[in-house]
């Protein structure tokens, strides 16, 4: 008598970063050539609709790409099974935003990001949790069996990290971060997409990160 029944689409792929010589996938060094797409389809708006993702996403594989960075939070399940379909590589971040607020905007996520799920919270989380810490463990574990995610992104071009050195609970939080992710899913790299020119920044990437993220400028990753 069957109880349960659970189908799964799964593939086989191995991956490797070296200081030196770089990404592998299969034993095969390979140039990430990829871009940043937000969770949008122009008029459609943001409901994910499998065909116009398809279409995205394939457009994209014949130009030569061959990697997205998701932005700037936890990906559809839709562009993930598409990009495990079509080959897709993935760097999945986790936020736009730590406990800073971007743009003036104090009603982003930075304003639940550092606080308590409350024990009246019956649906989710586990009591006593940061959001930021459910965030976190429920993307990897939702995610972490998805072939085509090669990296997990602790966050983009934070407002922690500032031309003075890094502010509020950084450390704390990154640690955290790494800390949960190490955790649930120790076969990935952990890196931030930091734009900061500053060079004092990037002791985070020597401090917590695997890898070096440089969005924009180069001197975040040219100086470390």
């Amino acid at each position: 008598e069957i109880i349960d029944e659970y189908h799964t689409t799964f593939g086989y792929r191995y991956i490797s970063w070296d200081a030196n010589k770089g990404f592998s996938i299969n034993g095969e060094y390979t140039k990430l050539k990829g871009v940043c797409i937000h969770h949008d389809q122009g008029a459609l708006g943001s409901v994910q609709e499998y065909e116009a993702i398809y279409r995205q996403l394939s457009i994209l594989k014949e130009m030569g790409c061959n990697a997205i960075r998701t932005s700037h939070n936890s990906a559809s399940r839709v562009v993930i099974d598409i990009c495990n379909e079509l080959g897709i590589l993935v760097m999945e971040e986790f936020f736009d935003g730590w406990d800073v607020s971007k743009n003036h905007n104090e009603h982003d996520f930075s304003e639940y990001f550092y606080e308590d799920i409350l024990s009246s919270n019956t649906v989710i989380g586990v009591r006593g949790q940061k959001w930021f810490e459910f965030v976190v463990e429920q993307t990897i574990l939702r995610d972490r069996n998805d072939p085509c995610i090669i990296a997990w992104d602790v966050g983009n071009e934070l407002g922690n990290v500032t031309d003075v050195g890094l502010i509020n609970n950084y450390d704390a939080i990154a640690q955290s971060i790494v800390d949960i992710t190490k955790e649930a899913d120790p076969t990935r790299v952990v890196l931030q997409g930091n734009n900061s020119p500053i060079k004092e920044s990037t002791a985070i990437v020597d401090k917590y990160m695997d890898v070096i993220g440089g969005n924009y400028s180069p001197e975040c990753w040219v100086s470390v």
